[in-house]
């Protein structure tokens, strides 16, 4: 490996330095020799006409005169020659107008010149010579720059393509590629942007395992107070201590399941999502949490409450949802221990169930201290909290990304003083069922591709215009919604869609809001996704050839 500096200087400078320097030579030779002979051959010349001239004068030989001043005009050389006396022109090759001895001037086509004939005469000899004379010389050094800029212009190529073969070919490998580049400093740049990359790595590592660690310290508190209610026999509704311990020792391991499924995942993406992607199975909502709340009551003081209410006419077979379950019942015992907390050991908590179109809807109140408007658009956000003791600020925020990866959504309202409500909303089974099991009657024409890749949209909409197919496109999941597409259409999801939620929770959100013809585009093959209400996975080629 080399210097930047020496790399140029060997390839670019000291080539170009060098075939300038023998162009300013070869200009600066040529030149002069032209030059040189040009001017001794034109001195030659007048001085033959000017002897000539000066002895047929002093023999009074006019013939001789008008012969030599001829010769010289025939020559080539001059443009014009003539005599010049007392009374001005005495003999003018060839004829002029005017008198060129008493007004002729240099033009843009010849240089005028005289020469006296001697010293005790008063004739000189007047001429003009040819500029084109001058022209050669000119063509040589225009000729000579021009093939300097061939030898530059191939100096520079040649440069460019080592550039591009020591370089650049060996950057585009990446930067674990094991070919060194032949500039020292870029080589370094890539061991430091290497060294870089593993740090990062590091510490999104070491930033995992400690969200992990935080997540499932604050997710075990429960069955573990549970566990410690019932080992010393507290015990208010007259649950068997069998099946306390049974249900919290359940849910411990559901907690270590999923920690092991993560690590197995790798530890880098082990914090994406609130919980593992586990099998989804039919849940009956009523008994998810009727089961917690008998964890839950154990330790509760006299002064607090928890009452439960189904709507009228909801059965059990109604308020059931596809989901897994073990996350379920994290996401209902943090919202339901937030609530508890919020008390303080004195108030009630309701919980609510009641069905909302093709929505499962649970209210979740308390008439706790309520919470500030200040902190109420940001309280479901990550590690933001009510500053209670222990608080880590995961609770809400995983319950709002599990409802929206399921195609539900969480509200929260609240008021300072008078207490809490969230609302959680979740896809009812049935009408998942529903959308997914039935083919939309009359198929629709229209095909809808959900991608944020402009270059992936602009082929699609390219190879649908070509084949006559009527076609839409959004970057977002947020544009598709606010598009206003019927549910007939056939459509798109790229599953590695970066911008808005995930290709996991809009899938989901689609079949709850009844759109049963949804396909999955993506690289990968079918048994590596987790079981979605779409009707198949294709690739990211355009459908229509």
């Amino acid at each position: 490996m080399i210097k930047l500096r020496r790399w140029v200087d060997g390839n670019v400078r000291r080539p170009l330095a060098a075939a300038a320097i023998v162009v300013v030579v070869l200009q600066v030779a040529s030149a002069s020799v032209l030059l040189v002979r040009d001017r001794d051959a034109h001195d030659r010349a007048i001085e033959q006409v000017v002897e000539a001239a000066r002895f047929g004068i002093q023999q009074h030989n006019r013939p001789l005169i008008d012969s030599a001043l001829s010769s010289a005009l025939h020559s080539g050389r001059f443009a014009f020659i003539g005599l010049c006396g007392r009374k001005g022109a005495e003999l003018v090759f060839p004829p002029r107008r005017g008198d060129p001895c008493a007004a002729e001037r240099s033009s843009p086509w010849s240089v005028v010149e005289r020469r006296k004939l001697a010293v005790t005469t008063d004739h000189a000899l007047v001429y003009g010579v040819h500029r084109y004379r001058f022209w050669l010389p000119t063509a040589g050094l225009v000729a000579m720059n021009f093939g300097f800029l061939l030898v530059a212009a191939r100096i520079l190529i040649r440069a460019g393509r080592r550039f591009s073969l020591e370089v650049l070919d060996p950057l585009t490998l990446g930067i674990h590629s094991d070919i060194p580049l032949a500039i020292t400093e870029l080589e370094e740049l890539r061991m430091r942007n290497r060294e870089y990359l593993a740090m990062s790595q590091r510490q999104a590592v070491a930033s995992a395992m400690m969200e992990i660690s935080t997540q499932v310290a604050h997710d075990i508190r429960s069955p573990l107070a549970a566990l410690k209610a019932a080992i010393s026999g507290q015990n208010p509704d007259g649950e068997s201590r069998g099946g306390l311990i049974g249900a919290a020792i359940e849910r411990i391991a559901s907690i270590a399941e999923d920690l092991l499924a993560r690590s197995r995942d790798g530890v880098e993406n082990a914090a994406a999502l609130p919980a593992r992607v586990e099998e989804r199975t039919s849940c009956v909502v009523p008994d998810c949490v009727e089961g917690l709340l008998a964890e839950k009551r154990i330790g509760l003081g006299n002064g607090t409450r928890i009452d439960l209410e189904w709507a009228r006419g909801a059965h059990d077979s109604d308020l059931v949802v596809r989901v897994g379950p073990a996350v379920m019942k994290r996401v209902f015992s943090n919202i339901i221990q937030n609530a508890i907390e919020a008390l303080d050991g004195r108030g009630t908590m309701s919980i609510r169930g009641y069905l909302e179109g093709a929505m499962v809807v649970l209210e979740f109140s308390d008439t706790g201290k309520g919470i500030s408007p200040d902190l109420l658009g940001r309280i479901a956000e990550k590690g933001v909290t009510l500053g209670k003791e222990g608080g880590n600020g995961l609770g809400l925020y995983h319950a709002r990304r599990w409802s929206e990866s399921e195609g539900g959504e969480l509200t929260i309202r609240s008021q300072p003083g008078e207490g809490t409500t969230i609302v959680l909303k979740i896809p009812q089974e049935s009408a998942l069922k529903r959308s997914i099991g039935e083919d939309a009657k009359g198929d629709s024409c229209l095909t809808v591709l959900v991608d944020d890749d402009a270059l992936v949209r602009m082929a699609w909409k390219t190879a649908a215009k070509r084949a006559g197919a009527e076609f839409r496109a959004f970057g977002t999941p947020e544009a598709f919604f606010a598009g206003e597409v019927p549910t007939d259409a056939e459509v798109c999801v790229d599953w590695q869609i970066s911008k808005g939620e995930t290709a996991e929770a809009f899938v989901w959100k689609l079949a709850a809001r009844g759109y049963a013809n949804v396909r999955i585009t993506t690289g990968h093959e079918a048994r590596e996704l987790p079981a979605l209400p779409v009707k198949t996975v294709v690739g990211k080629e355009p459908p229509w050839g």
